[in-house]
């Protein structure tokens, strides 16, 4: 015979969380439920795996300008529902690709910048697969945050390079082939 308590999001019977340590998350349905800090360090270290598996992180250079981005691309948009609940951040799009008639559809959760680092330090403790590219995209934005540059106030010679190696650093995690 099953227990009669009421399941949560995690799948787990709820833990009593004490008065204040409790956040709402959106459910399913549409409809917001009571999360104890305990059920959501299980819904970020789920969010991690999919993170792990699924995702890219990336630092991306373009005319002179460069930005942290990371992204979940699958074809279940119900999943990528759940991550954007979780992180309460980001957006769901339709993924651009060349398809055959039969393929499903691609839906590609995305953040960028602070928002990307913010998600990033919840699910470092949980990260496997891609935690260098983590600690990487951190340290990145921890330089970025100490200058930003502008027409008249430029980059100091010593947090440019540091940029460009981080940025070097990140292209040789994310390249795809033998490890070398």
């Amino acid at each position: 015979m099953r227990p009669r308590f009421p399941v949560c999001l995690t799948g787990f019977p709820p833990v009593p969380a004490r008065p204040g340590q409790e956040r709402k998350i959106m459910t399913q349905g549409g409809l917001w439920s009571l999360v104890s800090s305990w059920e959501e360090e299980l819904l970020w270290a789920w969010l991690s795996g999919i993170l792990d598996g699924e995702g890219t992180i990336t630092i991306r250079a373009s005319k002179g300008f460069d930005s942290l981005d990371m992204s979940i691309s699958m074809t279940d948009k119900g999943t990528l529902e759940k991550v954007r609940q979780i992180a309460h951040l980001g957006s769901i799009r339709p993924k651009r690709r060349k398809t055959a008639r039969n393929w499903k559809p691609c839906y590609r959760w995305g953040v960028s910048e602070g928002k990307a680092a913010a998600v990033l330090r919840r699910c470092l403790p949980y990260l496997v697969t891609k935690k260098r590219q983590a600690e990487v995209a951190l340290e990145y934005w921890d330089v970025r945050k100490l200058w930003r540059g502008s027409r008249r106030r430029p980059l100091p010679p010593s947090i440019k390079n540091r940029r460009k190696e981080l940025r070097e650093t990140m292209r040789l995690l994310n390249q795809k082939g033998v490890a070398r």
